[in-house]
């Protein structure tokens, strides 16, 4: 049996591009674009020193005012455990120049060295067996800020738009609370963060600061310590310490590098063949060469400021991790640094001579070299 299709009445055929263009616009709308860094409104939060308004900020945050979203909503809730950038757009920045003392959670704390730091804000989410309710309930949320080191951004090729991939720095757990139990209920519909100086001051005598970001209902919020200090001279009187000739170069240098080292040194046929970059026959671990004046007064005042003096036997464990290089022109004076034994060997256009080593500053040197990713030998 024979079936009649009905006549079908002729229609204009839609060419395939403009099909293809309307069924991409109309039916599948396509995901919002990602902030421009370049057009992100950007704002910074400044702490200045007691009684030098208008003055040099002792620490300034740099951040793009990021608007609340339903995504941010979720991260905000402790959903997901990959760091945020803690803004839109470039990097949150943190500059300090001078050292900070964190205090954080349960008694934690960070030593963070002057310098600049990126941001980003971090939810460690585990799952607490103890409660016996629902699984939402059963998770437990605590928040960390971390401080990253910008060349160790930079040399793993993380933008800003992949925060989220980041690990390591300085991390500093920060207190949480919910501000929708408030009576007010506040709600930050842009993110701000901004400092709160107290009159409280450290032990040193230092001042004393909390921050605090802003974010929806959600309050997160550190406290901490300033120790503001001129960086001391690294060009002592004592005569001991350095001769006229390397005095010369630590006054005005050109380049000063900071190496974390090996502790045993080849064997002088071996150092000669080999094609490790060594410091004395000492392999490297890895180096920093300190661009900012702050930095290069920072860490010479460290080595400068633990030398005792020359002389003495030098001891049979003498395994140095730290090293430093100064130059100037063609002269180079370096200083092989052993805190473990408390001895140091100095090298210069004089000659080599070793001597004492105080440790005083031993815990400063390791925090700036994890501050900047410098691995330090265990």
């Amino acid at each position: 049996m024979n079936r009649v299709l009905p006549a079908r009445t002729p229609t204009a055929r839609i060419p395939a591009a403009l099909l293809c263009s309307l069924l991409v616009g109309f039916a599948w709308p396509s995901r919002p674009a990602a902030p421009d860094a370049s057009s992100s409104k950007r704002a910074d939060a400044v702490l200045l020193a007691p009684g030098n308004q208008g003055g040099q900020p002792l620490v300034r945050v740099e951040y793009g005012v990021a608007k609340l979203t339903p995504e941010l909503g979720l991260m905000l809730a402790g959903r997901t455990d990959r760091p945020w950038r803690l803004g839109v757009g470039h990097w949150t920045s943190l500059e300090t120049n001078c050292p900070l003392s964190f205090a954080g959670v349960g008694g934690g704390s960070a030593t963070v060295p002057p310098g600049r730091y990126l941001m980003t804000l971090k939810a460690v989410v585990r799952e607490d067996p103890v409660r016996q309710s629902s699984p939402q309930d059963r998770r437990s949320v605590s928040w960390l800020l971390c401080l990253l080191d910008p060349d160790t951004v930079r040399r793993s090729q993380w933008t800003a738009d992949r925060a989220g991939d980041t690990r390591g720095g300085i991390q500093i757990p920060v207190l949480h609370r919910d501000l929708s139990t408030l009576a007010a209920q506040p709600r930050y519909q842009e993110l701000a963060i901004h400092f709160v100086p107290f009159r409280r001051r450290t032990e040193q005598g230092g001042s004393t600061a909390q921050m605090r970001i802003l974010f929806g209902t959600e309050e997160f919020r550190v406290g901490f310590g300033l120790e503001p200090r001129v960086p001391r001279a690294y060009v002592p009187d004592a005569g001991t310490k350095l001769t006229e000739a390397e005095r010369a170069v630590f006054a005005d240098p050109d380049e000063v590098t900071l190496f974390t080292l090996e502790t045993e040194p080849l064997p002088a046929r071996e150092a000669m063949l080999s094609s490790k970059i060594l410091l004395h026959r000492y392999p490297v671990i890895d180096s920093r060469v300190l661009q900012e004046p702050a930095e290069q007064a920072q860490v010479l005042g460290w080595t400068m400021g633990s030398i005792v003096g020359d002389g003495g036997d030098m001891a049979r464990c003498f395994m140095p991790r730290h090293g430093i290089l100064v130059k100037r022109g063609d002269t180079e004076v370096s200083i092989l640094l052993c805190f473990q034994c408390r001895q140091r060997v100095i090298h210069g256009p004089d000659g080599s001579r070793s001597g004492q080593l105080a440790d005083q500053d031993r815990d400063a040197m390791n925090a700036f070299c994890k501050a900047h990713g410098l691995r330090v030998a265990e």
